[in-house]
């Protein structure tokens, strides 16, 4: 069997900072959804629809904006 210390050494740290940070974000994001989904029906007064479709709409103007972004980040560095 191999030796755990062994293994541990052969993860680059980046690869590890970049785990624990999208964990870490990820953990976050789900903490914090729940208070959103309060906040905006007792303060705003909003529908449990109408908060759904708030939210998956900022996940999905991410998802289609996010190429844009990366490539107008990239493009004038060259490859």
């Amino acid at each position: 069997m191999a030796d755990p210390v062994a293994i541990k050494d052969r993860i680059p740290p980046g690869v590890l900072l970049l785990t624990v940070g999208n964990g870490f974000v990820i953990l976050t994001r789900a903490m914090t959804l729940s208070f959103l989904v309060l906040k905006l029906q007792q303060t705003f007064g909003l529908t449990p629809m109408m908060i759904g479709f708030l939210l998956g709409l900022g996940l999905l103007t991410g998802a289609i904006a996010g190429p844009f972004a990366e490539r107008s980040r990239i493009e004038p560095v060259g490859r």
